[in-house]
């Protein structure tokens, strides 16, 4: 709440409320009511387990929103112990994004304290802004409004569904894409650490691929997964490529199929090392590089549809 109040996060006026505390009384709600369910989270009601995997994941983004808004006042107001202590709970937290990114920020701001880093005056924290917004899934408007806090004015145009790469700007809504590398990722460091429950619960339901969600709504965000992506119909498309695809592996699902034995222990791999590496290789080669021949076509055709000219 306190927050909220001094980053200027309010839906409205009238509103009495933080919407980080809004959202999360009704993702509560909403999982009392999934578990109150009969057979829930048992294989008699397998799509419960699933639905509440996405409530869990939504609450952890909204509950490091005040973590991150903190942090960034801490910075803007020079107080060295608070920085210090956000820092220590939000930075570990960037090591499931850009391995690069976690290093950097740990080494200014966990490994070394604020108040007697030499070099922290000097640290481009407003240009890293952006990618730390995109890593917990937000968009700036909900991070806050005060331009005057420390780098927030440099993620103004910055929108998590549209994000720029490599220096385009996209006109639609492409999240779905932008982030699909942080589940596969997500899910490599799971397997490596022998935790290949939690490993499938990610691929079978989503992490990272947010659909879109209009500014301001309550709404929870739902997720696409791997899995959706990898079972997808729309993989038709891609032709000549999945027909190719199904001919050689005389399996249209292979890929879904690789990974799930992987992680269920079903497969010849049994080291988490090799499970983690042909999940990921697995996820990367050939179930995301189908689904991207699959949206170029699907673009390519609806331009064509659009503006027959094109073709």
């Amino acid at each position: 709440q306190l927050q909220a109040e001094a980053m200027g996060t309010f839906q409205s006026s009238s509103s009495p409320e933080a919407p980080v505390n809004t959202r999360l009384k009704l993702l509560y709600q909403e999982a009392v009511t999934l578990l109150s369910a009969q057979n829930s989270c048992s294989t008699e009601n397998e799509a419960s387990l699933g639905r509440l995997w996405q409530l869990v994941m939504n609450a952890v983004s909204e509950m490091s929103k005040p973590l991150f808004q903190g942090f960034l006042r801490a910075i803007h107001n020079q107080q060295g112990p608070l920085v210090d202590l956000y820092a220590t709970a939000l930075v570990p937290q960037l090591s499931k994004c850009r391995p690069s990114l976690y290093k950097t920020m740990h080494e200014e701001f966990v490994a070394k304290s604020y108040s007697t880093n030499p070099n922290i005056d000097n640290f481009p924290l407003d240009t890293l802004i952006p990618d730390l917004a995109f890593c917990f899934g937000y968009s700036c408007e909900e991070l806050g409004r005060d331009t005057s806090v420390t780098g927030l004015s440099s993620c103004e145009e910055f929108d998590v569904f549209r994000p720029t790469m490599a220096g385009y700007i996209p006109q639609t809504e492409v999240g779905n894409v932008a982030a699909a590398d942080l589940d596969v990722y997500q899910i490599q460091i799971l397997a490596s650490l022998n935790s290949n429950i939690f490993a499938e619960l990610l691929y079978m339901n989503g992490a990272n691929i947010a659909k879109y969600r209009d500014p301001g709504t309550n709404d929870p965000l739902d997720y696409v997964s791997l899995h959706d992506i990898a079972i997808s119909g729309e993989r038709s498309s891609a032709q000549p490529y999945f027909d190719i695809y199904v001919d050689y592996h005389n399996e249209k699902d292979y890929g879904d199929k690789v990974v799930r034995q992987a992680l269920g222990g079903s497969s010849k791999w049994a080291a988490s090392q090799q499970v983690a590496a042909i999940v990921g290789t697995t996820a990367a080669y050939q179930i995301l590089f189908l689904e991207a021949i699959t949206k170029l076509k699907i673009a390519v055709q609806e331009c064509r549809e659009a503006d027959p000219v094109i073709g």
